[in-house]
């Protein structure tokens, strides 16, 4: 294995990120909910790269090692004001894009950016029709976010951090 791999390795899976993303992947849902609750409505729209972080397990033991795993395969996010368009970064491109509006979050009503995905995917992507993001502000340049799918009413939010930049 290349130096590099093992240098970029061990950043991901040791927290890689500001203190604020290392402390989210220790809090469990109902405080990742509550700091959505509290951040203020959100009325704009990001511009550029952010960096991605799911918390795929919160509360649970492992839930960090897991969030740098999975950032493996997705790196954040990337908005492009001009159209009002978000994609996903992967390794290898960008993909699965989602119009970005400004809407009521289902949480509280109070506005948040939603990534709404549904029409906007091709063939390869149509998994993510039923798919919306809920996004909002909790500190300068990081955003808090999560994803639900309506196909799976029952499933649990699935919660992300962005942070402001490129890796």
């Amino acid at each position: 294995m290349s130096t590099g791999l093992v240098l970029l390795a061990c950043g991901l899976l040791s927290g890689a990120g500001s203190p604020a993303v290392r402390d989210l992947t220790r809090a469990d849902a109902s405080q990742l909910e509550a700091m959505f609750r509290q951040a203020a409505p959100m009325d704009w729209f990001p511009a550029g790269d952010w960096n991605g972080r799911v918390l795929p397990s919160p509360g649970r033991r492992g839930n960090g090692l897991k969030g740098a795993l999975i950032g493996m395969g997705w790196l954040g996010k990337r908005f492009d004001t001009s159209k009002a368009v978000m994609t996903n970064r992967l390794p290898l491109g960008t993909a699965v894009p989602a119009r970005m509006l400004i809407g009521s979050s289902s949480l509280d009503g109070r506005d948040c950016l939603v990534l709404d995905y549904a029409g906007v995917q091709g063939r390869l992507t149509k998994w993510a029709e039923p798919v919306h993001d809920e996004v909002r502000e909790i500190a300068p340049g990081v955003l808090l976010g999560f994803m639900s799918n309506s196909a799976k009413p029952n499933d649990p939010p699935l919660w992300f951090v962005l942070e402001k930049g490129k890796r």
